[in-house]
């Protein structure tokens, strides 16, 4: 008896789930990629190689709908990521092996967590994938990098960055080396899943009830009080005198299904498997060949591009470029308004920030505010 492929289709169809799930992904292959490298097992590597793919038939099941458009750039940025988890990639060449050999020396030169376990409040889950421009990474930066412009660059193409970056700290929950998360961070990633109206509260109750935490009604009230007597008998939490719970990976990954169910049953779609079987999905071979072919050809093109062109600043690093923090102005942020509003720089929306190319940067450093406008010159004045 075979058992039936998980379909990704209708995932593909809900952009806002598209997003929320592809954030998951990336930060579990980024989990597996940050652990396989430390701790130099490749079938940690392998599981990440599993996930990439997984990640690409989501987003090919997103362009058959309609439901998102990679650009020429992307799709190359996509196929290089598959290529890296391709043999003879990245795990066996040189920067993979040496990096592999100096985790081991650099962890014991640090020495984890000298003072014992840290403390939930002060200690954020790591390695977590960033989604932001430049983002710095100890462990193969080279692949993460990567793999964060891709989901970046998706995202942004459907205006939903912020519910991907959500979908990276719900996975957070399950795929993250710190030990413990506290109580705060995970109800503040529910609630803010809740704001956006992407949650089923009938499913987040019961995953709450599984680890012990307070249920929630419709306006985000708990229900109940945190109290010992109050906590269902068999959840894997235990309250403690700060009145928090340690939540430890272990016990979290064991709920995967229902941390996924929040967000999956508010769609009406099946939540995906934990572990995904590639070979249920042999189109994907040719799909990938395809992608990395092409990938090729616009790699070439696009290396005779200026880095100029390509590269992009936030509105902070903007003001920095051009100088308006050292002009004595009383508000440089107003200036680059200013500027905007004229138009002589047109921003690139990316989530709810504004980003600036280098090269439109440049082009006003060199002829200052004028912009050229549509219709023919004006004559000069004698």
């Amino acid at each position: 008896m075979t058992t039936e492929p998980y379909n990704y289709e209708p995932i593909g169809q809900q952009p806002k789930l598209l997003a929320l799930y592809s954030g998951w992904l990336g930060q579990k292959i980024c989990f597996l990629m940050h652990s396989a490298v430390t701790w130099d097992r490749s079938d940690l590597w392998s599981a990440a190689a599993a996930e990439v793919d997984r990640l690409f038939l989501l987003l090919h099941c997103a362009e058959k709908a309609n439901v998102l458009k990679l650009s020429d750039e992307t799709g190359a940025a996509l196929g290089e990521l598959i290529g890296y988890f391709t043999a003879g990639g990245w795990w066996t060449s040189k920067d993979g092996t040496r990096e592999r050999a100096a985790c081991p020396r650099d962890r014991r030169k640090r020495g984890e967590f000298p003072d014992g376990e840290p403390v939930p409040d002060d200690a954020p889950f790591q390695p977590r994938l960033l989604l932001e421009l430049n983002p710095d990474y100890p462990v193969a930066p080279t692949v993460i990098n990567q793999l964060d412009g891709v989901l970046m660059q998706t995202a942004a193409a459907m205006d939903n960055l912020d519910l991907c970056r959500l979908g990276v700290l719900l996975s957070g929950f399950c795929y993250r080396s710190t030990p413990q998360l506290d109580m705060s961070f995970i109800n503040s990633v529910l609630n803010n899943l809740a704001a956006r109206g992407v949650t089923n509260l009938q499913a987040e109750n019961e995953f709450r009830r599984a680890i012990g935490f307070l249920e929630v009604s419709e306006d985000r009230h708990p229900q109940s009080r945190t109290d010992l007597a109050l906590v269902p008998e068999g959840t894997t939490a235990a309250h403690n005198s700060q009145g928090s719970f340690p939540l430890y990976r272990s016990d979290l990954i064991d709920h995967q299904s229902l941390v996924l169910g929040c967000v999956f049953n508010h769609f009406d779609v099946m939540v995906p498997p934990a572990e995904w079987d590639a070979s249920q999905y042999p189109e994907l071979v040719g799909l990938k060949k395809k992608l990395q072919a092409t990938s090729v050809t616009v790699t070439k093109s696009s290396d005779k591009t200026s880095l100029a062109e390509e590269s992009r600043l936030w509105t902070e690093e903007a003001i920095a470029y051009l100088g308006l923090d050292r002009c004595g102005l009383a508000s440089p942020s107003l200036a680059l308004q200013r500027l905007i509003t004229k138009r002589v720089l047109k921003p690139i929306k990316i989530g709810r920030r504004n980003a600036f190319t280098k090269a439109e940067l440049d082009r006003v450093l060199e002829k200052g505010d004028q912009v050229r406008r549509r219709g023919r010159p004006r004559k000069q004045k004698d």
